[in-house]
């Protein structure tokens, strides 16, 4: 039995599970004020709790620290999926249907923003997007989220002509940021949805990604405002964009400090280069399907040198969206050049998918974490080795050089790009692809529940809060029925049937099992 310290009245006891990382006599933990207050054996800690709490059976459940997304666009994502959802279209004929069908739900003249439109579709059939929607200024957003279509009606409001374009990079979050503010009440809907889908796949804690600073502040008053009224449901580190006004910047960080336990701000986001499957990824040798382009940096070091060390210098975490061989050195590069930041944050490296052998070693001595996607490799094994040739492809996508290296690993959904489900992201990780992917660079079980739950708990403003199992520390955990090695072989799909977040559950699937009786309460039913 792990710590019961002086009596206290508990109000929670989950017995019946087993708990990850913890001996095999471990099968009950005891939660109070949010807290994991005990952990042991259920026949020890029945003897000595004592007075009156309740008890759940989690009938062998697996226990495991609420997962947390390292890199996540929930609130964006949300506010863009709220209008028209593309993912899942097999084309621009289902696409267009889908953008029609919400046309006539709207107002005409009134704006329809979208995610998820491919680039074949633009390519080959574009004339269907511009007829679904005529009278709608329509702002799609591409599955990587790095550039737009906008339709003819959307071009005129801009003043660009009258014909329907694609911008990409820099050029797409100018027009993002021309896009009429939706309502806070817009923002905290979408928000609430997106915290549901969390809660049912085990997240509770989340760094959301804002690349925009209007967005940013937005976004920040509707997390606040759900906070208020005790509906924010997972713990949320927002990064802002470093091009956000630096005392905006400061302002919104004293107001949501970084070692805040529910709602904090203590990072910024730069953007280096772009994507693989856009070809705008900065990389060192050319494409091997478009010789000679390298792709290209977006901002250099030297460009970015006075507002980094300035963010730096105020003790702000840096996180560098960098996926190409040449984009990972440049962030390296200025990352050297900055002093550390305050507390148990570290300058980040986003995505990494191209990396060359020495900035393994380099990114360690520097002090770097990484922040890697394992979905993205499962959705871009069709197509990525044609860009990169197989002798690169073979090194490509690396997570476990990192970890060998002694580089802090965390994985991300980068949802809505990728899905943000977490035992989904863990067999991506454990397993590669048919390919000429390195089979190697998978992970192990247990060091991807790490790179999920402790890595980045320790790495956040909350360390030695969340993260861990073991009493003290916050009660954000998540029940699973199932084993996580299934994952590695595909032999059965565990699943998530409980997520508590704060020593409270707030969701829960059916779980099979009586309960067990309660001291002092005869038999009491399950917490649900």
């Amino acid at each position: 039995m792990k710590h019961l310290g002086r009596p206290i009245r508990l109000t929670r006891c989950l017995a019946g599970v087993r708990v990850w990382g913890a001996p095999e006599s471990t099968d009950a933990v005891v939660v109070r004020g949010g807290r994991i207050a005990a952990m042991g054996s259920w026949r020890e800690l029945r003897a000595a709790l004592g007075g009156s709490f309740r008890v759940q059976d989690c009938g062998g459940a697996l226990l495991l620290p609420g997962f947390h997304d390292a890199h996540v666009h929930l609130a964006a994502g949300a506010l863009w999926l709220a209008g028209v959802d593309l993912r899942a279209c097999g084309g621009a004929r289902e696409a267009a249907r889908v953008l029609a069908e919400k046309a006539r739900s709207l107002p005409r003249g009134a704006w329809i923003r979208g995610f998820g439109w491919r680039e074949e579709w633009v390519a080959s059939d574009a004339s269907r997007l511009e007829g679904a929607a005529p009278e709608h200024p329509v702002v799609l957003a591409r599955e990587d989220g790095h550039a737009v279509w906008i339709n003819r009606a959307a071009a005129c409001r801009f003043g660009l002509g009258r014909s329907a374009l694609v911008a990409r990079e820099a050029e797409a979050a100018r027009l993002r940021e021309r896009l009429p503010p939706p309502e806070e009440a817009e923002w905290r809907e979408a928000l609430g949805r997106g915290l549901e889908s969390l809660r049912q796949a085990g997240v509770t804690s989340i760094q959301d990604v804002l690349t925009e600073p209007a967005e940013a502040l937005r976004a920040l008053e509707a997390y606040a405002t759900l906070r208020r009224r005790g509906a924010l449901t997972c713990r949320v580190d927002l990064w802002l964009p470093l091009e956000m006004d630096a005392r905006g910047a400061e302002a919104l960080r004293r107001r949501f400090p970084p070692d805040d336990p529910w709602l904090s701000v203590g990072t910024r986001k730069v953007f280096l280069d772009g994507t693989l499957g856009a070809r705008s990824a900065a990389l060192e040798e050319p494409y091997a399907d478009a010789a000679p382009s390298r792709g290209r940096l977006r901002s250099t070091p030297e460009r970015l040198r006075t507002a980094l060390a300035r963010a730096a210098a105020q003790g702000w975490a840096i996180a560098f969206h960098a996926i190409g061989d040449r984009a990972v050195r440049a962030a390296l590069d200025a990352i050297g050049a900055l002093p550390r930041p305050l507390g148990s944050r570290r300058h980040r490296i986003e995505h990494a998918q191209l990396v060359r052998e020495e900035d393994f070693h380099r990114a360690r001595r520097l002090g770097v974490a990484v922040c890697v996607q394992p979905l993205h490799l499962w959705q871009d094994a069709p197509w990525a080795a044609r860009r990169l040739g197989r002798s690169r492809a073979a090194r490509a996508y690396p997570w476990r050089s990192f970890l060998r290296a002694g580089v802090p690993l965390l994985l991300g959904s980068d949802w809505p790009v990728g899905r943000f489900e977490p035992l989904a992201i863990l067999a991506a990780a454990c397993r590669r692809p048919a390919g000429p992917w390195d089979r190697a660079e998978a992970l192990a079980v247990e060091e991807a529940v790490e790179a999920c739950t402790r890595t980045p708990g320790e790495l956040s403003g909350r360390r030695r809060r969340v993260g861990r199992l073991a009493p003290g520390w916050c009660a954000d955990f998540v029940l699973v029925q199932g084993d996580l090695e299934a994952l590695v072989d595909g032999s059965r799909k565990p699943r998530v049937v409980q997520t508590w977040v704060g020593g409270k559950l707030c969701w829960s699937a059916d779980l099979a099992g009586d309960p067990i009786p309660a001291t002092g309460e005869g038999r009491s039913p399950p917490i649900v």
